[in-house]
């Protein structure tokens, strides 16, 4: 949670909020060091350092 929060803080900052949820998402997949696996790839392409594997 302490990821997702710093992830969410920065993207505020730097006008390119995503939803909470996204952020969590995100979050557990870096803190897991697992590839994201998702159909939306444009909100999570926000995140740095993430890998996004779309289907």
């Amino acid at each position: 949670m302490k990821k997702a929060g710093n992830i969410h803080g920065e993207l505020v900052r730097k006008g390119n909020r995503i939803g909470s949820f996204d952020c969590i998402i995100g979050a557990t997949a870096m803190v897991g060091e697992e590839a994201l696996l998702t159909r939306n790839a444009e909100d999570f392409k926000r995140i740095s350092d993430i890998d996004i594997k779309e289907y």
